[in-house]
């Protein structure tokens, strides 16, 4: 990516995903037993991270925005199918 590390021999930090995403607006199967799905890890030098200090509980409610904006948009056109 061209990035040029400052400290090039520093340790990798090991990064964990906090939230395991999933398609809200997908209908479940009631076949379908449900599996979780293995959490992936990332490999970042520290000197790349920004502290960002914003409680664990709102960036969670973010991921829910793009199906909040999906049944938005659909309102109209449910107003217009009467």
């Amino acid at each position: 990516y061209g990035i040029l590390l400052h400290y090039p021999g520093q340790h990798m930090l090991r990064l964990k995903q906090s939230h395991n995403p999933h398609n809200l607006l997908s209908k479940a199967k009631k076949d379908c037993v449900a599996t979780e799905k293995p959490r992936a890890h990332v490999y970042m030098p520290p000197e790349l991270l920004v502290p960002v200090e914003v409680p664990i509980g709102v960036l969670k409610s973010f991921y829910l925005l793009p199906s909040l904006m999906h049944r938005l948009v659909g309102v109209p056109d449910a107003g217009h199918s009467t």
